[in-house]
């Protein structure tokens, strides 16, 4: 490029400069110089077509079930939302679940669930108002940064609205943290972005809480500070100033903050006690350790980020990593080629000058770098709710880089520039509309993976179960869980499956050994000594049984109200009355209103010859529980000895 080209790129890009079109005669855009009053039209125009193509593309959402991944864990058959009481409504603020501490987000459910019961379909409406205030936020504030580019924020805001990888975070119920984190993170740059242009301490001060807000929803919100410094870079404001670092300290303190909670709790902490789980989720990580396999699966990631914007087809809720684990070639070696070309481009921009697609790659890489697997965590290589931040970079570079196109050409109609962003808008919310039905159930949501990835052997594990736990369907569930096994041996769940089953048929041998497997292909994972406990139960083993109980109850604490009953028929069975005794002792002072503590006890303490104990246990047994005939049985008996 000529030293006067070079010149004029940079000035096209410099929204501080006076011959930049958004400080042109004091006019935002140059086109409003032909506008004019049309200009609200224009924005009218925009919020009338996001909220209608949004509304449009998500309103089959609100009929849509909860499904089997993740919606169990957080709503349907979370304690604090089924059990709606005071203490649980305050317990939302203090315990992780699921490995995340989001408590305004769990608050939020509850507000939901209060409301309305335990129904997805409400908490689908609220994550379409919430998705659709996002986009109108985001209009709102691209408009302002920059200083009325309308079709730039209008097209970007649109696009973000009826994308069809972002229906991952609106049709999904678990997904509220999504929408709500980049609420609270949107609002937080509005005020950011006024503070930088005002210098009112108020305004920094309104950022920090609302940061705060989004962090307190999901732990992603962490970048954002890091996203304010491209707002400093995009206002021209100087880096060798103390005071743009000195504003941030407490910024990048509280994203420190979460991010260290995050850290822990992910792994199975409560950081230092603070925040007890209540429920837990074993990470599945992928084994790879060296550098350059992190850089291949990192950069497919991005690469497919970036190219499923443009192109969005073949969209599914579960991308599996390449089976075997290693690294496969034909997979992912091209990931690592794009993130080599998309550092390096982003490099080479920052150096030339060129804010806006400088402004745009480095946002899109900011809202992901913590997702995108430097650090495997999780059964999947990428997921599309991760792009709900990330587009708007992307969308953004590239309609501002069109409207400066555009600028250049005044003889050209503008509809025929803007036209093909318009058509490509109402094929996302075709799109959309299409993915917003994978969303409809377990079965379609598992149904799809396995479409896309016929090879997938967790999916048909997790379809199996779906066949099983949902519908009864024991001979697709069996045929399911058997595939799995097939493509994945390693797969713990699948034998998992097949263990209940066998159980369920009275095959007490099987279950066994498919419980059996399960434990040593997943040594640490609580549910399957659970269930290897009831298999044993149910084969009358009971000494066994007290082993595996024990073993889940220390993997998974937060499992208590459910490991209790049969742990302590277990107990009893095996013949350790004392045990049972003190166990049972502890549950009801965790006062916990359990008959079958009573029962227990009671009969412990009968078998123990120790009467006067037992008589009381006894009577508060069948007060708890008068259908039981044993125990009004053992009242009798007891009372006559007396």
């Amino acid at each position: 490029m000529s030293k006067t080209n070079k010149k004029q790129a940079n000035k096209q890009v410099n929204p501080k400069s006076a011959t930049h079109p958004a400080a042109k005669s004091g006019h935002s855009d140059p086109s409003e110089k032909s506008m004019g009053s049309s200009t609200g039209r224009l924005i009218g125009l925009f919020v009338l077509a996001i909220i209608l193509l949004t509304v449009w593309a998500y309103h089959t959402a609100p009929d849509n079930q909860f499904v089997s991944w993740d919606d169990p864990t957080y709503v349907k058959e979370n304690v604090l939302l089924t059990n709606l009481t005071p203490e649980n409504a305050k317990r939302v603020w203090e315990v992780t679940v699921s490995n995340n501490y989001h408590p305004l987000t769990m608050w939020s459910l509850l507000k939901n669930v209060q409301i309305s019961g335990l129904k997805p379909g409400p908490i689908i409406v609220t994550n379409i108002a919430l998705h659709l205030l996002n986009a109108l936020l985001l209009f709102f504030f691209l408009g302002r940064l920059t200083r009325g580019r309308w079709m730039v924020a209008g097209f970007t805001a649109l696009i973000f609205a009826v994308h069809p990888m972002h229906v991952e975070s609106v049709a999904w119920v678990s997904e509220r943290k999504d929408v709500l984190y980049v609420l609270f993170g949107l609002f937080s740059l509005f005020t950011y972005l006024t503070y930088s242009r005002t210098k009112h301490l108020g305004w920094l001060a309104l950022s920090l809480g609302l940061l705060a807000l989004s962090c307190l929803s999901k732990a992603m919100a962490v970048v954002f500070p890091v996203i304010f410094l491209l707002i400093d870079y995009w206002e021209g404001r100087s880096f060798r100033s103390a005071g743009i670092w000195l504003e941030k300290i407490p910024f990048f303190a509280l994203s420190l903050f979460f991010g260290l909670i995050a850290m822990d709790v992910q792994r199975g902490g409560t950081f230092h006690g603070w925040f007890p789980m209540l429920t837990f989720q074993n990470a599945y990580t992928t084994a790879f350790d060296s550098f350059f396999e992190k850089i291949q699966y990192a950069g497919y990631g991005l690469m497919q980020y970036c190219f499923k914007l443009l192109v969005p087809v073949g969209l599914c809720t579960y991308y599996p990593y390449p089976i075997g684990g290693g690294p496969s070639a034909g997979a992912v070696l091209p990931g690592a080629l794009f993130f080599v070309a998309y550092m390096a481009a982003l490099g080479w921009l920052f150096w030339r000058g060129n804010k806006v697609w400088a402004f745009g790659l480095a946002w899109c890489l900011i809202a992901l770098s913590t997702v995108l697997q430097f650090i495997a965590v999780g059964a999947v290589i990428m997921a599309d709710r991760y792009t709900y931040l990330a587009h708007i970079g992307l969308l953004f570079a590239l309609f501002y880089s069109l409207d400066e196109w555009a600028n250049r050409r005044p003889s050209v109609p503008k509809w025929r520039i803007w036209a093909l962003p318009a058509v490509f808008s109402f094929g996302c919310a075709i799109l959309a509309a299409r993915q917003v039905e994978t969303w409809q159930d377990s079965v379609s949501l598992w149904s799809r993976v396995i479409d896309i990835y016929p090879n997938a052997g967790s999916a048909y594990s997790k379809r199996g179960s779906v066949w099983g736990k949902e519908r009864n369907d024991l001979e697709r569930a069996k045929a399911d869980f058997e595939k799995a096994i097939q493509l994945l041996p390693t797969d713990a769940f699948g034998y998992e499956g097949l263990g209940i089953i066998a159980g369920m048929q009275q095959d007490h041998a099987k279950a066994l050994a498919m419980f059996n497997k399960c434990v040593e292909l997943e040594p640490d994972e609580h549910n399957f000594y659970f269930n290897r406990g009831i298999a044993h139960i149910a084969a009358k083993n009971a000494v066994p049984a007290v082993a595996d109980f024990e073993k889940a109850m220390a993997l998974h604490p937060a499992g208590y109200d459910q490991q209790i009953e049969p742990y302590l028929n277990a107990l009893y069975d095996a013949g350790y009355y004392q045990k049972a005794r003190n166990v049972a002792t502890e549950a009801i002072h965790r006062k916990k209103i359990l008959p079958r503590a009573y029962l227990i006890r009671a009969f412990s303490a009968y078998q123990m010859k120790d009467n006067a104990a037992a008589l009381p246990d006894a009577r508060q047994a069948a007060l708890l529980d008068p259908a039981n005939a044993s125990v009004k049985q053992l009242v009798a008996e007891l009372e006559q000895k007396q």
